[in-house]
């Protein structure tokens, strides 16, 4: 059996920094930002001891480990709480009161002022490094703001910055969620390379310090570059990996340097760490040898885990004897609350391969985050290094609510009356949209409803499109509201009126989510009609990641495409128009053929998902009649990709649908856009769906 050998930490080091592992997309995740109580005063104090041992003081300047400060109150804001004066303040005293105040990771400001002044181990302070100390309003154009000199105001104001940044991240130049556009130096002839930025703090890194550093830069991660190398960024990452681990990663001790610290072994798995030049990541790598397929190492964070949020999980393998091979599975677990998993194969032989995979969230209750790697091949060495699982932001999930019987093929399910007493019988045939049975309702009393409740971790973005086939009884008009709830914390409600006859019609209502402690999801059909029998069937509820899609808030963020091209809204009591989804709808007409509008939807896009959009159009103008294209694009990847549907519409709503497969690599934007082939002719259009 393979003895573990004990190797000690280095002294300043948490995580050897090594340049494979810097993200120009991913520098630091957003709980490492935020998280404002990593260190208390005398924790931060007695770090700076240890940092600055070498420091003496220069003449009245006295080193951080031994400045106290004074420094006023501070109002309360919309990105800090109020702070109290201080007078004669240890530096650990100031920076954890002005990190819990604006809510920032004290860390980040000890290495912020690292970074930029060299202020924890410098070993002669100067005045210059206090007042600048964080860099804040020192621009690469033009010299520093005296206005924002001094070692509290400089301190105080990066911290606030960050939560401007995150309060308003439209408002700056580098945004989370899409591909930006990120110099290597200040020269812009250095050039420029497209990274899609991944979070929010990452973002927040950009636009405090706007460049990248290019490959020179991290070939020599502890020096220079060359002349068109940047450091800010770069240096950032690397102190924070050095005195804390690597900012962008959930895991502990991932690259084995604490030897074997964090982790746990499932399984009589002999294992030793050991120290090697070869290793995939820093100085060390962990050897294993199973001796029952399936052993495993493994290591579980602790954190709430959110539907929609991924974990992308990877682990660097290899085996140790020429030739050999080992079948490895690395896994990523969402656990606590019913657990969910996602698992990657690979036979590795010689050479470092990283084995990967991705876990969506799909279900609530997880309170931890695993990574395992097991070894299905007995009697193997393999040796493994450089693990990492690293969060990417909630995108809303695309998988239908799940109802019960939706469709009454087993009768009333979750189906109940909503808001007083109603007649109601299920009968069997000639159900529209598969299935076979339907839903009779009728009602004495009008505004009585049919409602379904369902469990559902809704929160403050996206929205909710729900739909329901519906006609009368008889073929008289029968006038109803479909409504659907968020339920549970701070209610909220959308509502499309309907008229239906003999005719199956869908009719559909979009909630947009703004409350974020709702944790239900109703449909409810409202029969206003009284004395007819309304028949329905294949209700549902999608999650519909278009913003706005039936225009009832105006046309943004729809846009033209091109000059000419015009788009207004109207409310559902203009003229004959009846909207299909709440009660507003869009109009637009073209001067040149091939206008159009559209909408973008940020969302990372994965090889093999496939999207669905749709679009309900129609003419303005009785009896007339013209071309439309409806497309719908991924873009910002390697290349654009779209599909398309092209009809030609009348005087009646037409529900346009359009499947895109997406094939390409690194994709961060779905558009959806609705080209005119007639110039003159106006269309109405309302209802767009994306999911």
């Amino acid at each position: 059996m393979l003895s573990v050998l004990t190797i000690g930490s280095q002294p300043d080091s948490a995580e050897a920094a090594v340049a494979s592992n810097f993200d120009s997309g991913y520098i630091i995740s957003d709980e490492t930002m935020y998280s404002s109580r990593e260190m208390t005063a005398a924790e931060i104090d007695a770090f700076l001891d240890a940092k600055g041992t070498s420091c003496r003081a220069s003449g009245s300047i006295a080193c951080v480990k031994d400045v106290l400060i004074s420094y006023p109150a501070q109002a309360a804001s919309a990105y800090c709480t109020g702070m109290s004066a201080s007078s004669n303040a240890t530096a650990g005293q100031m920076v954890a009161a002005v990190a819990v105040a604006c809510g920032i990771n004290p860390q980040v400001l000890l290495v912020l002022i690292e970074k930029e002044q060299s202020l924890v181990t410098r070993s002669t302070p100067t005045s210059y490094a206090y007042r600048y100390a964080t860099g804040f309003a020192c621009p690469d154009t033009s010299g520093c703001n005296d206005e924002k000199a001094g070692f509290f105001v400089q301190v105080y104001s990066a911290a606030k910055q960050f939560q401007i940044y995150a309060a308003k991240p439209e408002s700056f130049n580098h945004v989370a969620g899409r591909y930006n556009s990120i110099l290597y130096n200040p020269n812009s002839g250095c050039g420029a390379s497209s990274v899609f930025i991944r979070n929010q703090a990452t973002a927040s890194l950009y636009n405090y310090t706007p460049y990248q550093p290019n490959a020179a830069a991290l070939a020599n991660l502890y020096g220079t570059g060359d002349n068109c190398s940047s450091y800010g960024n770069r240096n950032f990452w690397r102190i924070f990996s050095d005195w804390f681990g690597n900012p962008s990663n959930l895991l502990d001790n991932g690259s084995f340097e604490n030897n074997t610290a964090s982790w746990q072994f499932r399984g009589t798995l002999d294992r030793q760490v050991i120290q090697t030049a070869t290793a995939d990541a820093g100085a060390s790598a962990m050897r294993l040898r199973a001796n029952t397929a399936g052993d495993s190492l493994q290591q579980s964070v602790n954190r709430t885990v959110l539907p929609g949020e991924s974990y992308d999980g990877s682990m660097a393998v290899r085996t140790i004897s020429a030739g050999s091979t080992a079948k490895i599975r690395v896994a990523v677990w969402g656990l606590g609350g019913s657990a969910e998993n996602s698992v990657s194969a690979l036979t590795v032989g010689n050479s470092w391969t990283d084995v990967e995979t991705s876990l969506l969230v799909e279900r609530s209750g997880h309170t931890q985050v695993r990574i395992e790697v097991y070894v299905d091949t007995p009697g193997v060495l393999v040796e493994v290094d450089d693990a990492r699982v690293v969060r990417s932001p909630r995108q809303e999930l695309r998988a239908a609510v799940p109802m019960s019987s939706p469709s009454f093929e087993e009768g009333n399910g979750g189906w109940a009356p909503g808001n007083g007493f109603i007649n109601w019988v299920f009968y069997d045939g000639g159900a529209p949209g598969g299935g076979s049975k339907y839903l009779a309702s009728n009602t004495t009393v009008t505004n009585r409803s049919v409602a379904q409740t369902v469990a559902w971790d809704v929160r403050s973005s996206g929205s909710y499109t729900a739909r329901v086939w519906l006609r009368s009884a008889n073929g008289q008009p029968f006038r109803g509201v479909f409504a659907l709830w968020a339920l549970g914390g701070k209610a909220e409600s959308a509502s499309t009126p309907f008229t239906v006859t003999g005719e199956w019609t869908q009719v559909s209502v979009t909630l947009p989510v703004t409350a974020d402690d709702n944790r239900r999801l109703k449909a409810e059909i409202y029969l206003v009609s009284t004395g007819i029998t309304l028949y329905m069937d294949n209700a549902s509820i999608q999650p519909n990641l278009t913003t706005n899609g039936s225009f009832e808030s105006g046309a943004p963020p729809w846009t033209t495409g091109q000059s000419g091209t015009n788009l207004v809204t109207y409310p559902s009591g203009s003229g004959q128009y009846i909207p299909v989804d709440g009660t507003r709808i869009g109009a637009t007409n073209v001067t040149q053929s091939g206008g159009s509008i559209r909408v973008d939807t940020a969302r990372l896009l994965r090889t093999g998902e496939q999207y669905t959009a749709s679009l309900w159009v129609r003419s303005a103008a009785v009896g007339r009649s013209g071309g439309v294209t409806l497309a719908l694009w991924a873009l910002g990847g390697d290349a654009p990709l779209n599909a398309s549907t092209s009809a030609t519409v009348g005087d009646r709503w037409t529900q346009l649908t359009v499947k895109l497969p997406v094939t390409v690599e690194a994709a961060s934007t779905l558009r959806l856009e609705l080209y005119q082939a007639t110039p003159g002719f106006t269309i109405l259009v309302d209802g767009a769906e994306l999911y």
